[in-house]
Formats: C-alpha cells, structure tokens, sequence
C-alpha cells in the first residue's frame, strides 16, 4: 500500500516537473531572443544606419569574412591542443576524485602555460584582423565618417584606466574594431542593413 502511494505520488509529479523544465527550457529561450535583440541594439547604436553606404558595408563584410575566416583557424588550432591536453586533465580529476590524490604541480605548470600560449596566440590573431579591418576602414570610410566612428566608443567604458584625451586617433579607431566591427554580430546587422542602404 505504502509502496502504492509512493508510485502515485511520483507519477502525480512527473507532469508537475515535465511543465517545469518546459517552463525552464522557454525561459531561457525568451531570455536568449531578448538578449539577442539587446546585442543588435547595442550594434545598431555604435553603426548608425545613415552613417555608411551600401558599398562601404559590403566591403566591411567582406574583411568581416576574411577575419570570421581567420579567427575559424585559431580556433581549429586551440581545440586540436585541447584535444591533447584532455586525457591528462581527465586522469587528474579521476585521480583526486576517485583516490583523493592532490592534482600534481606539472598538470596544473602544463594547463596555465598552454592558457597563456592560447591567449597570447588569440591577441596576436585579433591584432591582425583589427589591421585588416583598419586598413578596408580607412580605404572605404571618408575622413567624416571615421571622425564619427571612432567618437562612437567611450574609451572608458571598455577600461577606466584608458585616457580618451591621451589617445591617438588611431588608437581610438583600432579600439572601435575591437569593439564593434570584430563582434559577430555586427556583420549580421550590417548585413540587414545593407538590405536597406543606397
């Protein structure tokens, strides 16, 4: 009897927790569409829509493509690292977990120092495609509109410790394709509104 009420119980439940994880999966759908919207926004804020032609944004997409291209291959790169690197890091957690043994010094020397020449690899990649998008900004924007551009970017809200009135005009610039045009979703926007552009 007692084993019966149990069973009820549980299957009484089963519709309560399958409404909840729908609950859940749309919740963080909704949440998912929203931020991605706010993303566009946030674009659309720092790309204002009559500030480029549609020939300017075609040739920013088209670097945008060859930088997406870029940034593809280093990161074939890292995960055929990774790759190499999983099995010690699973043998050390199996080993802490399963014998209490203390992860040794030379896993965790391995994994920082790779982090680090990951990193380091990545910046050098992000350094290039910002050249690659500095030299196409400079070739299809006029002077007016790369004044606009990299006065679009509060240098401050990327990190407090940079001076706006100390930096070079092109060092304003290349921080607005860090910002802006190297985030994926700006190649989409631009995208649409080339759709739109004259």
């Amino acid at each position: 009897m007692k084993y019966r009420l149990l069973l009820g119980l549980a299957l009484a439940a089963c519709p309560l927790f399958a409404i909840a994880q729908q609950d859940s999966a749309q919740a963080s759908k909704t949440i998912d569409q929203v931020l991605y919207k706010i993303g566009k926004l946030n674009i659309i804020t720092h790309v204002p829509p009559p500030l480029l032609k549609k020939a300017q944004m075609n040739d920013l997409m088209t670097t945008m493509e060859k930088c997406r291209a870029k940034e593809n291959e280093t990161r074939i790169e890292d995960a055929k690292i990774f790759a190499q690197l999983e099995p010690k890091i699973d043998k050390a957690i199996e080993s802490a977990i399963n014998d209490g043994t203390y992860p040794k010094r030379d896993i965790q020397i391995t994994v920082v120092a790779i982090q680090q020449s990951i990193l380091a690899r990545r910046e050098k990649a992000t350094n290039e495609m910002i050249d690659m998008m500095y030299t196409t900004v400079k070739k299809s924007l006029n002077e007016g509109q790369i004044n606009a551009l990299k006065n679009l970017i509060n240098p401050k809200d990327v990190d407090p410790s940079y001076k706006a009135d100390k930096m070079t005009d092109e060092e304003k610039i290349r921080l607005y394709i860090r910002q802006v045009l190297l985030d994926g979703m700006t190649y989409d926007v631009l995208r649409e509104m080339a759709k739109h552009a004259e």
